[in-house]
């Protein structure tokens, strides 16, 4: 999407100006050029970025989540396995007691 602004809107738009970028389920890229009367450009880039209602999107782009996702699921493992070992070991011990 290209969006040339006229004199008139360049004046009228007291230094804010407005664009609309659409949902995508894709990273997407920003790139704006700004010319002035002597020619001079100055280029300003937004990359790889998201706008989405998805969660799932939102979670796998952001590393932060998955980092969060990442030691939830390791100390779930873990408290899983301690409960099963303490489990074993107190069947064992009343076995022994038994005989």
């Amino acid at each position: 999407m290209i969006k040339e602004l006229s004199e008139e809107e360049l004046k009228n738009a007291e230094d804010v100006f407005e664009i609309t970028v659409p949902s995508s389920k894709k990273a997407q890229n920003l790139e704006i050029i700004v010319t002035d009367a002597a020619g001079n450009e100055k280029v300003a880039k937004v990359s790889k970025f998201y706008i989405t209602t998805s969660l799932w999107i939102r979670f796998i782009n952001n590393g932060v989540y998955k980092l969060c996702a990442g030691i939830s699921i390791a100390i779930l493992l873990l408290l899983i396995a301690t409960f099963i070992i303490s489990k074993r070991s107190k069947k064992d011990k009343s076995k022994e007691t038994e005989k």
